[in-house]
């Protein structure tokens, strides 16, 4: 994992090393001994040019489940901005 982005809907939403966003469905896997192999869900792959070349992702899970990356400066005023919608 390269950077954890939220929770929503009992999944947990981060951006993968490849720049995937990845969810994993905590409910399933919440009564299991921790001895199973967790497969998490494939989204979307993020563009380099939006996260940049520096390690800060500033990338957000809103209420609504939506994930969020803005690039420039910030999302009120950001120069490219990427949604995604994450199913329930």
């Amino acid at each position: 994992m390269r950077t954890f982005l939220g929770f929503y809907g009992g999944k947990a939403i981060f951006l993968d090393h490849r720049l995937w966003v990845q969810a994993v469905d905590l409910t399933k896997h919440a009564s299991t001994a921790g001895l199973d192999v967790v497969q998490p869900e494939r989204y979307l792959l993020i563009p380099q040019e939006v996260i940049g070349n520096s390690n800060d992702v500033d990338g957000v899970v809103t209420g609504g489940g939506t994930v969020v990356f803005s690039k420039g400066r910030g999302i009120g005023g950001c120069e490219k901005l990427v949604r995604l919608a994450i199913p329930r």
